[in-house]
């Protein structure tokens, strides 16, 4: 930040923009928002239970994969593909090892992972709930490709929307295969663990250590009597217990794939599943398919299904990834008008998770139309996506206008986009922005969560004796434990969205609670107070009044400003952005944090 705002050529805010789409960072920001918009948790079931925390094992590798492949530039299309039916492109099961490769793609339908299961308690392995679990993973799906909403049509002909009953469960029959309701996996048996040889060694060897321990125990207790050296006994049953929980596992992947010949798929009359009704046939929805002209060749032809497969998720997954089609199309606009939502605060398409008749009128449809034909033409890749919009007018324009007053008599609701929108910071920019200003913030990319604890006052915050390093607990909010209901504290005081199905759009509010958090959350206190440490140890001095300096010449909404930053012109200063902070009674804002 500091070089941008030395930099006083006119291709300071684009040689910006090029080093941030190189940072590794950029796959965490904008993994944070996929992962939103396919509802995905590192929890299994319906997270009901406040103190109840059930993590799936492996299930943050498909985060990771998310992370990295936005990182990697990988294409949109292919994107899609993989999450779909990675496990069809290969042919795994009768390799004798996974290869990275195989790996990549076996994690990538961890997408298919994100309805809530409750199947592995035997009392709700249900038929009802094993249908459940099927029709809500197909309905997530096509609300996050395509933004329709496709339930009401589970009983009846949808009401609202050019989509037949008949149509639900056909595009329910693509993903029956996998979440088969007559050969059930419960949501736990989806792990698969496939270790390399190197981890089987290290693995090995540490619990062969633990075994011999255990072995030399159970030796000294099998020497005592149990009516007359019970204390013994049960010290002895302690330490075993203790060593057992030191035993290392194998690496766990959750993968959505086919572990049973197809079953066939039925239409449930009035959407009850004690009364099937026509047999169907895999498809996509009849109004997003659309007749070829002749010779007019498949743009994924060269996609074909892998090993013992149906390849139904292969052949779905070509069809919305075809830019010539219905369904390629409407992929690519909402993935386009999602992505300008995430940028601008509001949507092309106002309601993002709703393209349907009953969902909000596109405000630009040329401007939505061009990039997407621009984001298709340029193969799919995200980040020129994001430097095409970034570099707009539109989104660098200010948010004051000398002719607000007119404007606003025109254009209240700011649909012609005359002026920037004010927004808030979501939860994980907050908490991770303070981490940032204190300088506090683990970096670290990727690996298992930070784990949770529900504490008797009804206060969710990170365990700290359960933390997978001294520093985990200062990583970015990305990081943590992703609940259903019951997020960090302070996350949720931020509005970190329930994800009981899947959320395309955060709503922001603004509720007293807010403002007591970050003036008393004990998290909160205690980073202003290693901030205040690094102003004392960054400025080196002892004078108070050198480290902070009060400005009113500014008017960047800032009250006070590190003395080091007057020696930049406020036409420089407006470029950075300001991040509230309370220390010592003082409000500090700290540009460019």
């Amino acid at each position: 930040m500091l070089q941008f705002l030395a930099d006083e050529s006119d291709q300071a805010y684009e040689r910006l923009i090029d080093h941030l789409l190189t940072l590794e960072h950029f796959g965490e920001r904008w993994g944070r928002s996929w992962l939103d918009w396919c509802g995905y948790v590192d929890v299994f079931g319906r997270d009901n239970d406040f103190a109840i925390i059930k993590p799936l094992r492996g299930r943050w590798r498909y985060r990771d994969y998310v992370i990295l492949a936005f990182n990697d530039g990988k294409p949109w299309n292919r994107f899609l593909i993989e999450q779909l039916a990675g496990d069809e492109l290969v042919d795994w099961r009768s390799a004798e090892h996974l290869t990275p490769e195989m790996v990549e793609l076996l994690t990538a339908t961890g997408f298919l992972l994100c309805a809530d299961d409750d199947s592995d308690q035997n009392e709700l392995n249900t038929p009802d709930i094993r249908n459940y679990v099927l029709q809500h993973t197909g309905e997530i799906a096509a609300n996050n490709l395509f933004a329709l909403t496709v339930a009401c049509a589970k009983c009846h002909n949808h009401k609202y929307e050019p989509i037949a009953q008949l149509d639900y469960y056909r595009w329910l029959a693509n993903f029956s295969p996998v979440f088969n309701p007559q050969r059930w996996v419960t949501s736990v048996e989806h792990g698969m663990a496939e270790p390399t040889q190197q981890e089987k060694e290290v693995v090995g060897s540490h619990n062969a250590e633990i075994d011999a321990k255990i072995a030399a125990l159970q030796e000294q207790q099998s020497a005592l009597n149990k009516e007359e050296d019970e204390a013994e006994c049960s010290e002895i049953e302690t330490k075993i217990a203790a060593l057992n929980s030191q035993k290392k596992s194998y690496p766990v992947l959750q993968v959505a794939v086919e572990q049973n010949p197809p079953s066939p798929t039925y239409l449930l009359r009035r959407g009850q599943v004690g009364k099937p009704g026509v047999e169907v046939q895999p498809a996509s929805l009849t109004i997003l398919q659309q007749a070829r002209a002749a010779g007019h060749a498949e743009s994924q032809s060269e996609l074909q299904p892998q090993g013992a497969t149906s390849g139904r998720r292969l052949a779905i997954a070509k069809q919305v990834t075809d830019a010539d089609s219905i369904a390629g199309a409407l992929v690519a606009r909402v993935f386009v008008n999602r992505l300008w939502q995430e940028l601008l605060g509001k949507g092309i398409v106002e309601t993002s998770d709703n393209f349907g008749v009953s969902g909000a009128r596109p405000t630009h449809p040329e401007l939505l139309d061009w990039l997407a034909t621009e984001f298709i033409r340029g193969g799919w890749k995200v980040k020129p996506l994001v430097k095409t919009i970034m570099m707009s007018s539109v989104y660098r324009q200010t948010s004051l206008r000398q002719d607000a007053d007119f404007a606003t008599q025109v254009d209240p609701a700011n649909d012609l986009l005359w002026r920037a929108r004010l927004r808030q910071l979501s939860s994980e920019h907050i908490r991770d922005r303070v981490l940032a200003v204190s300088g506090q913030l683990d970096r670290t990319v990727g690996g298992p969560p930070v784990p949770l604890l529900a504490r008797p006052d009804g206060k969710i915050v990170i365990n700290m004796d359960s933390l997978p390093t001294s520093t985990s607990h200062l990583r970015r909010s990305l990081y943590i434990l992703n609940r259903r209901n019951y997020h960090l504290s302070m996350l949720t005081t931020f509005d970190q969205p329930f994800l009981t199905s899947n959320c395309t759009c955060r709503k922001p509010s603004a509720v007293v609670t807010q403002s007591l958090t970050m003036m008393n959350d004990e998290f909160v206190l205690e980073q202003a107070s290693r901030f205040a440490q690094r102003v004392v140890r960054e400025f080196q001095t002892n004078r108070p009044s050198k480290r902070v300096s009060k400005t009113t010449s500014w008017r960047l909404g800032c009250k006070w400003l590190p003395e080091s930053y007057s020696t930049f012109p406020a036409n420089r200063l407006r470029r950075a952005k300001c991040t509230a902070w309370t220390i010592s009674q003082r409000s500090v804002m700290v540009c460019g944090a």
